[in-house]
């Protein structure tokens, strides 16, 4: 009994080591760009983003947590304008920024639920630069597919606008994890959408921000049924 404890904690400490964790993260990068060459991806709404950088207007990127894997592909926009990602500080988070990093996209670690807190000031400095930023409003311990207030307060404070987007594909599996995971197998196609933009709240009054919420909430379910739709998934 002590040797399997013993083991365990061994194998634990060796999933924390940087060496192995970039490994992980390089292996989980080439599966993700592999599947993607194969897929024959349909690709809607992409007018959306492109208009807001043309115009040089910052905004906020929004997707379910669950709905990760792929997203990096929705963004074609890395030579005018770097893309920056909210990831939490815990070991998960970590692993993502790494893989995430092999797309060209930075990461901000931390939360956006303290408005006082390192991360959102760092998410306020990059959007009132007229940058983007993406968050997943219902990480990065849930509920599932439920935005969180961190979002809006960014987009109030910004005066950012809020873009939903998503993916699916027609070869997935949605794993037991809490924010029910789609994990992409190779698939014959694929979708990635932009939604309809959300316009930041004006004043800080409770109501028009839970409106607010809900909008964004609405649109990102929206989008899901789209995608799913169109690459015939049950």
């Amino acid at each position: 009994m002590k040797n399997i404890v013993f083991m365990k904690k061994k194998f634990k400490k060796i999933l924390q080591s940087q060496r192995v964790q970039s490994f992980i993260a390089f292996i989980c990068f080439l599966y993700i760009w592999i599947i993607s060459r194969g897929i024959r991806w349909t690709k809607i709404g992409f007018e959306t983003p492109s208009s807001y950088v043309t115009q040089n207007k910052s905004f906020i990127v929004c997707f379910w947590h669950g709905r990760l894997m792929m997203m990096p592909y929705a963004w074609n926009l890395g030579k005018e304008r770097i893309f920056h990602m909210l990831i939490s500080g815990h070991r998960d988070g970590k692993l993502i920024s790494k893989v995430i990093s092999y797309c060209g996209i930075k990461t901000i670690e931390g939360s956006s639920t303290h408005e006082g807190g390192v991360a959102l000031k760092q998410m306020v400095r990059i959007l009132r630069g007229n940058g983007t930023v993406g968050i997943t409003p219902d990480g990065p311990k849930g509920p599932c597919q439920r935005v969180k207030m961190g979002v809006v307060m960014a987009s109030y404070l910004t005066q950012s606008d809020i873009l939903p987007a998503t993916f699916s594909v027609s070869s997935s599996k949605i794993l037991g994890s809490w924010d029910r995971f789609l994990w992409a197998f190779p698939s014959k196609k694929g979708i990635l959408i932009w939604g309809s933009s959300i316009s930041a709240p004006k004043n800080k009054d409770p109501d028009t921000f839970e409106r607010v919420r809900l909008s964004v909430e609405n649109e990102l379910m929206r989008l899901i049924n789209i995608a799913d739709k169109v690459v015939e998934k049950p």
